[in-house]
């Protein structure tokens, strides 16, 4: 079975750094043998086979973390990347590929989007996902949008194709009445 990880969060109202696994059919959490880089909430955190990216977040202080990290799981090593354009507060991280999208988050404007490509650095990518809020996951080679529209009334789900050119295409916008 797969490993369920859970990275910080808080303890005692203070920012946590500890990460925890819970391997295979286990029933509990174990810690895994390293924690985060510092201690940080309201980061983003992606999975992708022998890596997990964070990005963003507050740091002890409150104050937006820049910073982006790529942990490499076999070697339970940290190694700093250069962050996103502007720096995160609870964004949406996805790994699509070799490729890892941000969206989202406090700090940036709108839901600005950005690619981070293997050797090619951060960039933006042209979408406009039109919600305050919304949760994006990795469909097969495409994007997941889950939102409401503008009026609270119906959730939208969206499709997004993301060609390696920094352009993303809706494909498909489905409502549902609530």
């Amino acid at each position: 079975g797969e490993d369920l990880w859970l990275f910080g969060g808080t303890e005692n109202g203070a920012p946590a750094n500890e990460v925890l696994v819970r391997r295979g059919k286990s029933t509990s959490f174990e810690p895994s043998g390293f924690s985060l880089p510092s201690p940080r909430t309201g980061f983003g955190v992606a999975m992708a086979p022998g890596h997990a990216f964070l990005v963003g977040g507050t740091d002890e202080h409150g104050e937006p973390a820049e910073d982006c990290w790529v942990l490499e799981l076999d070697d339970a090593a940290w190694k700093s990347v250069p962050g996103p354009s502007v720096p995160r507060v609870h964004p949406e991280i996805v790994v699509l590929g070799r490729d890892v999208i941000v969206a989202g988050g406090t700090g940036s404007e709108g839901a600005a989007f950005e690619m981070l490509s293997h050797g090619k650095g951060w960039r933006p990518m042209e979408v406009t996902v039109e919600a305050e809020a919304f949760r994006l996951f990795a469909f097969g080679d495409r994007l997941l949008a889950v939102h409401s529209d503008r009026t609270g009334g119906r959730l939208v789900l969206s499709l997004l194709d993301a060609g390696r050119t920094g352009t993303i295409q809706r494909d498909v916008a489905t409502h549902f009445a609530r």
